[in-house]
């Protein structure tokens, strides 16, 4: 995400579309395309996958792969530490593929969000209450001028509900 912003900003993108985390640069202006909640992944054989919903006590112990640069990697930590929690995370993924190949093999659950589409032999399991969320937002760069098919997708983004309940 840090390096397609950055991409962005030094003029190889016109748009970003992405997860949001933490402070967005000055530069950018940002526009909520969507919030999502969150679920835990893991192999159709877990007990997490034959569950309706997961609480945050449910990963006291548990194995877990941690999503290099996630978006939601900071909450979920925060959560676990309000709670008491203290799930055992001993893998690092680069990315989405790679968080599900690790998960697959048995090295642990994962986080992830539901429209993301999972691998053969994965289940996604949503978190009881409030879980976890992303925001996936649009950016441009302040004050760069915009293509005529990218000022298009800007207005038709900012126009629709595009929440995964109704992007359909």
């Amino acid at each position: 995400r840090l390096d397609v912003i950055g991409d962005a900003l030094e003029g190889d993108f016109d748009l970003v579309v992405a997860s949001h985390a933490g402070e967005t640069p000055d530069r950018l202006r940002s526009w909520l395309l969507f919030r999502e909640p969150c679920q835990v992944i893991a192999p159709k054989d877990h007990r997490f996958a034959k569950a309706k919903s997961v609480t945050l006590k449910d990963f006291d112990g548990e194995a877990m792969i941690e999503r290099i640069d996630c978006c939601l990697h900071d909450g979920f930590s925060e959560a676990c530490i309000a709670a008491g929690v203290r799930p055992e995370v001993k893998h690092r993924a680069a990315g989405e593929e790679q968080l599900q190949r690790m998960v697959l093999a048995g090295f642990g659950c994962g986080i992830s969000p539901p429209t993301i589409a999972l691998a053969n032999g994965l289940v996604g399991t949503p978190f009881d209450g409030d879980g976890l969320e992303r925001e996936v937002v649009l950016a441009t760069v302040a004050g760069r001028r915009f293509s005529v098919a990218a000022d298009a997708f800007v207005k038709v983004a900012r126009a629709r509900d595009l929440s995964p309940k109704t992007a359909a």
